[in-house]
């Protein structure tokens, strides 16, 4: 097992690991969330919501986190699928 290690800009908060272990997101107390590889190779980046939670489905197609506003549905590169705000 290889191991690595990314700064983030803040103090994560939220952690998801896909279920073959090919994709890692996760979520800084700062509204960044960043998305990586298996060997670490930068997938994509989100710097606009505050997450609670994180998962990712069981395909590793989509990843779904809780957020201070609601829920958002991205791609593994964090582009947006689909949200639902409380409001």
């Amino acid at each position: 097992m290889e191991m690595w290690s990314r700064t983030t800009g803040g103090q994560i908060q939220a952690v998801a690991i896909s279920a073959n272990g090919s994709l890692v997101i996760s979520a800084d107390d700062k509204g960044n969330i960043n998305s990586w590889s298996r060997n670490a190779e930068f997938v994509g980046r989100n710097d606009s919501i505050f997450v609670k939670q994180l998962a990712i489905s069981p395909q590793g197609t989509l990843v779904v986190a809780t957020t201070t506003t609601g829920l958002q549905f991205m791609t593994p590169a964090l582009g947006p699928v689909w949200s639902d705000t409380k409001n």
